[in-house]
């Protein structure tokens, strides 16, 4: 999203929503020496946007010259990227026409008096819910690894001789159902001789299970 910021107009109250922005935005900075000022905070801020930043600045004199020149700025990139969004940001509701003018023609181009951009707000709940569910999907990934290991631990203290093979054989009960199915799974996975002498120890682990 392009953000033409009139700043002479918005000021400091124009940056509101900066933190929202993501790499993906830009902003372009439209100011003259004479009457634009923003505080420490909002620079400060600005420098830590991930933000693209331009800024512009306008030759003062006559009456709207920074309007004119925004404007002439808007029509300037539109031609170029037709197919981005762009927002006015400004209290000006001279601006609005413009607006309009665009719209008609089947531009994306609004007017907002900061960066608070409706429909941005849901966005941005969109990515908290998406982020939220995430880190609970690798909390639980990390209890089940958590869970895993223990049981490894645990199994090279039962079959101290296996402690090599604990993480297998931990992985083997779990698919396992029946004693039949925990000798099949041993045999191929370590050999029948091997598979003999580990299901003697084995066995009692699944002796709740059906099977032989």
């Amino acid at each position: 999203m392009n953000f033409l910021i009139d700043i002479e107009n918005v000021a400091n109250s124009g940056f509101e929503g900066l933190e929202n922005l993501s790499a993906e935005d830009s902003l372009l900075i439209f100011y003259s020496e004479k009457h634009s000022s923003i505080n420490l905070s909002v620079h400060q801020k600005l420098e830590q946007s991930p933000a693209r930043k331009e800024y512009l600045s306008i030759k003062t004199g006559g009456k709207n010259a920074l309007d004119f020149q925004l404007v002439t700025w808007l029509g300037y990139r539109l031609a170029k990227n037709p197919a981005e969004t762009y927002v006015i940001v400004s209290k000006d509701t001279g601006f609005d026409a413009v607006v309009d003018f665009w719209k008609k023609r089947g531009m994306a181009v609004s007017r907002n008096a900061d960066l608070k951009v409706p429909g941005r707000k849901t966005e941005k709940k969109a990515e908290k819910k998406a982020e939220k569910k995430a880190d609970k999907e690798r909390k639980k990934a990390q209890k089940k690894a958590n869970e895993k290991d223990k049981r490894i631990r645990e199994m090279k203290k039962q079959v101290p001789e296996y402690a090599g093979d604990a993480a297998e054989i931990v992985e083997i009960l779990g698919n396992t159902t029946t004693k039949q199915a925990l000798n099949n799974l041993l045999v191929k996975t370590f050999g029948s001789d091997k598979a003999g002498r580990m299901y003697k120890k084995l066995k009692p682990m699944v002796k709740n299970r059906k099977g032989k």
